[in-house]
């Protein structure tokens, strides 16, 4: 995989919550496919592999009754975690993904939520994966294809679209690696939403908040200058609310 900007998520740590939550109605809906599709049960023992502030990892082991474990390399996100409530129904792990400090055959299930872009080494990220789940255990990646990357309402915001096209992985590629690290099965399923209303303000409140990692690689100058081409967009097509669909894809490989 290509070598690309990487961001610093120790800075945000704080606000990152606040800054993500935009729609967590559609949130929801995805977590529901991860559990469904990762067949993720009560006694499951489940990975979550850069899992940030435990967003995702929290709401999955409440909904499922999984035994969850949360690693992220950024000791500043694990902390956040770890002062949620019900943070003490998760496991939460320092660690990168290319090196994920468990033995061979420890989990049912292992995902990623947005966070494969992130990975220097994707490939020995994928090996890891592989590693340590059991046999029959699945291994979810969840996503954004170039196309789905083209359509998002940030396209409006000048460079975004360029940097996330070298950043993500096509998904032809991510099925190929997965393949090649010993998945069966690979197979990739796309993830859209029809989305709701949410105010223009809200978003371009999101928007200031960097709420997407790809705004923080902007200079401040280059943010600032693509902001105002995007408020003055914003407001002009849509007015004070819009429809915010969610477009995503789930690759997914059997061990």
């Amino acid at each position: 995989m290509k070598q690309v900007p990487k961001t610093d998520y120790a800075p945000i740590a704080a606000y990152y919550d606040e800054a993500r939550g935009l729609l967590p109605v559609l949130e929801r809906a995805e977590l529901d496919q991860i559990v469904e599709v990762g067949g993720i049960q009560p006694g499951s023992r489940v990975l979550d592999v850069g899992c940030g502030t435990g967003r995702y990892t929290l709401a999955i082991a409440d909904k499922s009754g999984a035994r969850i474990f949360g690693l992220d390399f950024s000791q500043e996100m694990l902390n956040q975690a770890s002062r949620k409530a019900g943070a003490g129904k998760v496991v939460w792990v320092r660690g990168a993904a290319e090196r994920i400090p468990f033995p061979p055959a420890t989990f049912d299930c292992v995902y990623m939520t947005m966070v494969l872009h992130h990975v220097a080494d994707g490939t020995r990220a994928l090996l890891e994966m592989w590693r340590v789940l059991r046999s029959g255990g699945r291994a979810l990646i969840f996503t954004a294809s170039h196309g789905q990357i083209r359509r998002y309402i940030l396209k409006e915001f000048p460079g975004i679209t360029a940097i996330d096209l070298r950043r993500f992985p096509p998904i032809p590629r991510i099925k190929e690696l997965m393949s090649f690290c010993g998945f069966r099965d690979v197979c990739s399923l796309r993830v859209e939403h029809a989305g709701d209303w949410v105010s223009t303000d809200e978003l371009l409140r999101h928007v200031r908040a960097k709420y997407i990692s790809t705004l923080s690689l902007l200079s401040e100058q280059q943010f600032q200058k693509g902001y105002e081409v995007f408020s003055r967009f914003v407001k002009r097509k849509y007015g004070e609310a819009m429809l915010y669909p969610r477009r995503y894809t789930l690759v997914v490989g059997t061990k």
